[in-house]
């Protein structure tokens, strides 16, 4: 989920004089902003069938209840969706990297 806040950075760093603009331009910014922020986002989950099988952990979608549940784990050599505590009751279909956590966040 992007927020307002990752919105308003994300328009800093791409041009730090829109909040000068009139408040219709402002809110046109900020939507078209969020739109390829989340865009971004949508394209950095993987099919499940390319995620790695070599015990490394990482990022997985879980349907479930008709929602998208985000849970880390990883894939066993036998090709089953492991995390803890729950072992292997989940079947994702997404898979992403877990971020880097020698980065700073962004503000």
């Amino acid at each position: 989920m992007i927020t307002d806040k990752q919105v308003k950075a994300a328009l800093d760093i791409w041009n730090d004089d829109w909040r000068a603009y009139p408040e219709e331009h402002k809110a046109a910014s900020l939507a078209d902003m969020r739109a390829a922020l989340e865009a971004v986002e949508a394209a950095a989950w993987r099919p499940i069938e390319t995620a790695p099988r070599d015990g490394s952990d990482f990022l997985a979608l879980i349907p479930w209840q008709k929602k998208h549940h985000q849970m880390v784990g990883c894939m066993a050599p036998d090709g089953k969706f492991r995390s803890w505590p729950c072992r292997s009751r989940y079947d994702p279909t997404h898979w992403r990297p877990l971020p880097d956590p020698t980065k700073e966040p962004t503000p």
